[in-house]
């Protein structure tokens, strides 16, 4: 149930780390955070209903192995969450470069949400600081544009997806940001 008391959850938590290890049932509990959020009470009217996902993308669970059927079932979790009239978004959020990009950038680019990622923990502390705004839809963005060029002919199929990073220069130290897009 949702509820204010974080604390709460504390003792679950610690629990977690027994498991380490074990397999990870991806999209079964993905699909159940949505239908919880579906079912949670109404806030206010028109209120955003969103779930957050921390993964590493991978969904190890014997129901969801391998890439033919972790792909069924990462579409039957933006099925779930793209209900007409009951829509709960996806913003994802990975930590390291162990992380399944275009996994976890497919359930948020496909169910209203946004992917967000950190190299490192300390990264995750202005991610934190930007989910709130992120999910009001307050954030300031930017829309940058760019051309990919192929130097084979019929390179990008349709369907298909293509996968890189992008270098950000700032004043301190450069940012490696992964890109995905999805040919239409």
């Amino acid at each position: 149930q949702f509820t204010n008391d974080g604390e709460s959850f504390f003792g679950a938590l610690n629990e977690l780390a027994s498991l380490e290890g074990g397999t990870t049932p991806l999209y079964r509990a993905l699909n159940r955070m949505i239908d919880e959020t579906r079912a949670a009470p109404p806030g206010a009217a028109n209120e955003r209903k969103a779930v957050v996902l921390f993964s590493d993308g991978e969904d190890t669970d014997a129901d969801c192995a391998g890439t033919t059927l972790e792909k069924a079932c990462r579409d039957a979790s933006i099925d779930n969450a793209t209900l007409a009239g009951e829509e709960v978004d996806i913003f994802t959020v990975g930590l390291s470069g162990k992380v399944n990009f275009e996994a976890m950038a497919e359930l948020a680019d496909r169910a209203g949400g946004v992917f967000l990622f950190a190299e490192s923990a300390n990264q995750l502390i202005p991610i934190y600081g930007a989910l709130g705004n992120l999910l009001s839809d307050s954030l300031t963005k930017y829309e940058a544009v760019w051309t990919i060029e192929a130097a084979a002919p019929n390179a990008f199929q349709s369907g298909g997806t293509i996968l890189g990073e992008v270098q950000v220069r700032t004043s301190s130290n450069p940012v490696i940001l992964p890109i995905i897009v999805r040919i239409p």
